[in-house]
């Protein structure tokens, strides 16, 4: 088996590869060229999802809602997020806490998802409503404070009536791009939310969100407030919003 040089990223991303007779899937670590070859495959249609649960691998997003009716959720030191995936998701009332928590603090992969048909169209679900919901105390966590990832603009995220404290760090081993307090990649609405974190990166590192994750996608960001400290040694950083979309193939993006 090869081994891969770079280290691990929440935008990471499986990569699908069609070629005339069959499917090769392949992990690429964000911001490299890097692919590890997984396998290959004559049948792959539709949903991500399905496609590995209807193999024996574990890929169910969380459909459900959770209420955490004000408890706190304290992580241990190197815990991961509480969801891996989501889907038409709903997480409210829920304040999270940890010494160190490695990847997002909620959801760990926020990813191109278009539902049970498996196509681009109005049937592409939202990935998640997190509302009320709070990262509070001496909280040290290594990637973005709710989720980040790559998904489809269609694939959009609520923040609603959140909020980071200012014990808080985002982005704690300074070794992420796109990152931000309350997300990294994303696309869809923040509104009324606070922040006084502290966040670290590299590039587009944003104040409240990193970067803006798909071209046509939503990016809105309202009745919000960052009082915290941005500290990037790359280019791209804001207050607010690290980064709008930047890619030349969608020059003119909004």
């Amino acid at each position: 088996m090869r081994k891969i040089n770079a280290k691990y990223d929440n935008s990471d991303r499986v990569v699908c590869v069609s070629i005339p007779g069959k499917h090769e899937f392949y992990y690429q670590p964000a911001g490299t060229r890097e692919r590890i070859w997984l396998f290959d495959t004559k049948d792959f249609s539709g949903s991500i999802f399905d496609y590995f649960r209807d193999k024996g691998r574990n890929m169910n997003p969380f459909s459900g809602t959770l209420d955490g009716d004000g408890h706190t959720l304290t992580m241990a030191k190197g815990s991961r997020p509480l969801l891996m995936f989501a889907r038409k998701a709903t997480v409210r009332n829920l304040n999270i806490q940890g010494e160190r928590i490695v990847g997002n603090g909620l959801l760990e992969r926020y990813v191109i998802d278009y539902g049970t048909e498996g196509y681009y169209n109005n049937s592409v679900p939202n990935t998640i409503t997190i509302e009320n919901c709070h990262i509070v105390g001496d909280t040290n966590i290594t990637g973005s404070g709710f989720l980040s990832g790559y998904a489809s603009g269609l694939n959009i995220v609520m923040i609603v009536n959140c909020s980071v404290g200012e014990d808080v760090v985002i982005g704690c081993d300074k070794d992420q791009s796109e990152v931000g307090s309350l997300a990294g990649h994303f696309n869809g609405s923040v509104m009324n939310c606070t922040s006084a974190a502290t966040v670290y990166g590299k590039s587009r590192v944003g104040g409240l969100v990193g970067y803006k994750g798909q071209s046509m996608g939503p990016c809105s960001i309202s009745s919000s407030s960052f009082t915290g400290k941005v500290i990037a040694t790359g280019d791209y950083a804001g207050g607010i919003l690290g980064s709008g979309y930047n890619q030349g193939s969608a020059p003119n993006s909004p």
